[in-house]
C-alpha cells in the first residue's frame, strides 16, 4: 500500500492558497511524513496503527474515520501524532477538515 497525499504534490514550498489555513498544517504533515513512508514497511506500520485506532475509537470517532481510507487514515494519524508531539497544541479538531 501506498501513502495517499491529498495536499503535498512534491513542492518544496506551501502553495500560497493553504496559508493560513488548516491545509497549510495538513500539506506540512504530508511533506514530512513523505521521507519515512517512502519505506513500505514503515507506512505499513501506521497503516496498521490506523487499523487499530479505528477499531478501538468509540462510535462517534469511527464514523468520522471511516470517511478515509487505510491509507488516508494512515498519514493523518501521523500527522496528528506530528502535530501533538512536536507542535502541542490544545485544540486538534482542526485535523477533521482533512480532506474536506
Amino acid at each position: 500500500m501506498k501513502p495517499v497525499y491529498k495536499y503535498y504534490k512534491g513542492e518544496s514550498e506551501c502553495p500560497k492558497e493553504f496559508l493560513g489555513k488548516s491545509s497549510e498544517k495538513f500539506w506540512y504533515g504530508e511533506k514530512v511524513s513523505s521521507s519515512p513512508f517512502s519505506k513500505e514497511a514503515v507506512f505499513d506500520e501506521w497503516v496498521k496503527r490506523a487499523d487499530e485506532a479505528r477499531r478501538n475509537a468509540p462510535p462517534i470517532k469511527q464514523y468520522i474515520m471511516d470517511k478515509y481510507t487505510d491509507a488516508e487514515l494512515a498519514v493523518l494519524l501521523f500527522i496528528t501524532y506530528l502535530y501533538a508531539t512536536h507542535c502541542p497544541m490544545k485544540d486538534l479538531s482542526w485535523t477533521y477538515e482533512y480532506g474536506l
